[in-house]
């Protein structure tokens, strides 16, 4: 398999810290769409979409540095129980990532693309009357919307710097969605 061809939404890292196992491999999945929990799957086959980021893997491998960077701080924080004093680095690291992250879905994906749809259904509707009967017959959007989620939720992560956080934890006797 070609280099960085999956191209994941959400970063193995972050799964492998609600890892069921010892060498933190698998994780318990919850179906939505067919309402179904599964035991034990790898988290390497989860939450992934070939090329996302595109062919040129730049930005698969500028998301990969964001993870390392931010890894050890997860790691800190379940460890200590305690979140980086606002104004740190390590918080810096926290709001970008969480940035990136929300911008980094199959649905904020999705999300993007019905907004050009409409926009552009709509600016078409009244520029080219003559198209309007034929337009919903296409699916106006990005090939790579998902790279461009990721510019903005980037360039946007300065405008959570002022926002209180505080960690949350989930008993050990029950299942966490995440």
């Amino acid at each position: 398999m070609p280099e960085n061809k999956k191209n994941h939404y959400v970063s193995q890292f972050y799964l492998r810290n609600f890892s069921s196992d010892g060498r933190r491999k698998v994780i318990y999945l919850f179906n939505i769409k067919r309402n179904t929990f599964v035991l034990n799957v790898g988290v390497s086959g989860q939450c992934y979409r070939h090329y996302l980021y595109g062919e040129d893997r730049k930005l698969e491998r500028g998301l990969g540095y964001l993870e390392t960077a931010i890894s050890p701080v997860f790691s800190r924080i379940i460890a200590t129980g305690a979140v980086p004093a606002r104004g740190t680095p390590q918080h810096g690291l926290i709001v970008q990532f969480i940035s990136v992250q929300n911008g980094r879905t199959a649905s904020k994906e999705s999300q993007i693309n019905e907004v050009i749809d409409l926009f552009a259904k709509y600016a078409l509707r009244k520029t080219q009357p003559g198209l309007a009967q034929t337009l919903d017959q296409y699916q106006i959007g990005l090939k790579n919307a998902a790279i461009l989620n990721v510019q903005q939720s980037t360039i946007m992560a300065p405008l959570m710097f002022d926002l209180e956080y505080k960690l949350l934890r989930a008993p050990t006797s029950n299942y966490f969605i995440s």
